[in-house]
């Protein structure tokens, strides 16, 4: 077995070259050989001697090229590292953690109530789909393709609604809504409450809602629910291609996103 203990004690072991849990053994068998015979020896020993020996020890764990580097890819997991070292100094170890562990689910709550949704068309001769506001690719105004990136939960129910409404309302003409769920993985009730609210809207509209690329665990949970089995068969898409050949293929009334959509600022990224 490997040599381990305390934290402090397991930089100190490592830096003595402790390899096994035999050093455990040796320390204890040193520590009450000091505790019978030599503790007078120790008794006016200042704290700070014994606590400059353990800071001296660790010292080599702390990373601080490792915690700037994170935040400055991610200033939530930097603010993260930040309040969890705070609250260790300041208030303990169970309170940091605490902290850390608390400011962590908040912003994986704001993270996942702004998730990243994208009107998609396809790239000219391929079967591969991207966003708008990133590749030249071509879309047919009759149908509207929206992919969402984010489980669809009580967090983020609404904004997903907002966004396939707001989407619609630029596109007048439309006649379907393809929403492209390849990156759902699940959906909770008020997400299934939302979008069957959005069924509704559709249809006041006059716009059919179809699926697309929906994961097997979600298909059977929502196979289970009127939303599923009031949408025709033919609204049930195993990918994004077969729901645009479903809806009328590459025809003549496409025009190229770059002619209709609104351009981010600076050159188009490669992702997305």
């Amino acid at each position: 077995m490997p040599a381990a203990g305390g934290f402090s004690r397991s930089v100190v072991n490592f830096d003595a070259g402790a390899r096994t849990q035999v050093a455990a053994l040796i320390t204890a068998g040193l520590v009450g050989v000091v505790a019978a015979f030599f503790t007078g020896w120790f008794a006016f020993l200042p704290k700070a001697v014994l606590a400059a020996i353990i800071v001296v020890a660790i010292w080599q764990l702390i990373d601080f090229r490792g915690a700037i580097e994170t935040t400055r890819y991610d200033r939530g997991d930097g603010a993260t590292l930040i309040a969890t070292v705070a609250g260790v100094l300041g208030f303990g170890l169970e309170p940091g953690l605490v902290a850390g562990i608390a400011l962590s689910l908040f912003l994986y709550v704001w993270r996942s109530s702004r998730p990243h949704m994208a009107v998609i068309g396809r790239i000219p001769g391929t079967e591969h789909f991207r966003n708008v506001e990133r590749h030249e690719v071509v879309c047919d105004p009759r149908r509207v393709l929206l992919r969402i990136d984010e489980n669809i939960y009580f967090a983020n129910a609404e904004p997903v609604r907002d966004f396939v409404l707001a989407a619609l309302d630029r596109h007048p003409d439309a006649e379907a809504a393809v929403l492209v769920m390849s990156s759902v993985s699940y959906i909770d009730s008020s997400g299934l409450e939302m979008l069957e609210a959005l069924h509704a809207d559709l249809q006041a509209q006059s716009v059919a809602l179809h699926l697309a690329e929906v994961k097997g665990p979600v298909a059977d949970r929502l196979a289970q629910t009127h939303l599923w089995h009031g949408l025709p068969e033919s609204h049930h898409h195993l990918s994004v291609a077969a729901a645009v050949d479903a809806l009328g293929g590459d025809g003549g009334n496409e025009t190229t996103a770059a002619a209709t959509r609104h351009r981010i600022h600076g050159p188009d990224r490669p992702a997305g």
